[in-house]
């Protein structure tokens, strides 16, 4: 679609008060103008998504929601406001049932069950839920991870970017999101030989070769990058 159209819509049912038309055009043109410039824009068009939405009381899903925190988060992160960047983030991952662990035991028990549902793929499989919902679902906590994993790159968090690493696998095979496997292969590879685990490190680079093979000229591009570290 034309993000010029999208926006005049955006306004045009806006200005209209007509909720349910404005509301899709409003998330479309936030998320559009987040990851390419985000800034008063973007939170203007979630305010005034959420603004209609209220007003006219739309039930909004919770993915809708947590692109909504996604875009903010982005806006939060180019205005400088690293503070409510990573809270609008963690507002996104919670609607995603994604949550970043509090304690000491959510952090173990939250990991453990990622590597085990990781051994499970192996074994016998990912269980696959092809529903819409699961794969867009899984497609907006996907785009959360990716930011949360620069944010532990900043702080050198090394179990937070091994949350990260588990649930991305997790989420793209579980949830059929083929577009994602090659960067989460490509990490899990990277990963696992930063950690001396060579013979883990050698099925995720199987699994990465057999994704680059699916995704084409775009898959062998993004290898390349992760196998350049």
């Amino acid at each position: 679609d034309d993000p010029d159209a999208v926006e005049l819509l955006a306004h045009h049912w806006s200005e209209a008060d007509d909720a349910a038309r404005a509301l899709p055009y409003l998330s479309d043109a936030a998320l559009r103008s987040g990851p390419i410039f985000a800034g008063p824009q973007t939170a203007r068009y979630v305010s005034s998504a959420q603004d209609l939405a209220a007003r006219h009381g739309l039930a909004v899903d919770h993915v809708t929601r947590a692109r909504w925190h996604i875009a903010l988060a982005e806006a939060a992160r180019s205005a400088g406001a690293l503070e409510q960047h990573r809270q609008e983030l963690a507002q996104a991952l919670v609607l995603l049932d994604v949550a970043i662990p509090e304690t000491v035991g959510e952090w173990f028990r939250v990991i453990a069950e990622g590597v085990v549902r990781q051994i499970r793929h192996r074994l016998w499989g990912a269980r696959v839920d092809v529903s819409e919902h699961a794969r867009e679902r899984a497609t907006a906590a996907l785009t959360a991870l990716r930011v949360v994993n620069l944010m532990a790159s900043d702080d050198d968090d090394a179990v937070l970017t091994l949350f990260v690493a588990l649930t991305s696998l997790n989420l793209a095979e579980e949830g059929a999101v083929s577009s994602e496997l090659t960067s989460t292969y490509g990490m899990a590879e990277v990963g696992s030989r930063s950690l001396g685990l060579r013979r883990v490190a050698d099925v995720y680079a199987r699994l990465l070769d057999r994704a680059v093979a699916d995704a084409g000229p775009s898959g062998v591009a993004e290898a390349k990058v992760f196998r350049g570290m």
